[in-house]
């Protein structure tokens, strides 16, 4: 799991920084070590809604937000299904935090899904008490404002 973390860090480091031979580096690096966080899953199914979660943003990274929303619903059928609640809220968070930066191509209904989903993501960080969570929402808040 933590190669997974790790890897999709530093691409989104290198994105960042803009340089071609070394996205394309990275992006390889980050879809194999995804890629291995989703086959490890099939063995061990407490871990499909993480995996499902980081090849989301994996993908969202990579610009293909169809597959990332996509493996993002994947990721909260599951979760809900196995009743993974801190997983559920961090798939809600990284939906919220994809529907609230893109809004050039938005309409109003899918900014207030976004925030729809950072509302749930909130409720589950309080009512579990996970503060590192809560923070990184208020932060997406107190940009947005």
């Amino acid at each position: 799991m933590s190669l997974a973390h790790f890897e999709l860090y530093c691409l989104e480091g290198v994105l960042a920084k803009g340089d071609p031979k070394t996205i394309n580096i990275s992006r390889k690096k980050a879809f194999a070590a995804c890629q291995l966080i989703k086959r490890n899953s099939r063995k061990v199914v407490s871990y499909q809604t993480e995996a499902y979660r980081l090849m989301g943003k994996y993908y969202l990274l990579t610009g293909c937000h169809r597959k990332a929303l996509k493996l993002w619903d994947q990721s909260l059928s599951i979760g809900v299904k196995l009743g993974a609640q801190i997983e559920v809220s961090r798939t809600c968070f990284e939906i919220g935090c994809f529907w609230n930066t893109n809004t050039e191509k938005l309409s109003l209904a899918e900014k207030n899904n976004g925030n729809t989903y950072l509302e749930r993501a909130k409720k589950h960080f309080q009512s579990m008490e996970l503060y590192w969570d809560l923070d990184k929402i208020q932060k997406i808040h107190s940009t947005r404002s």
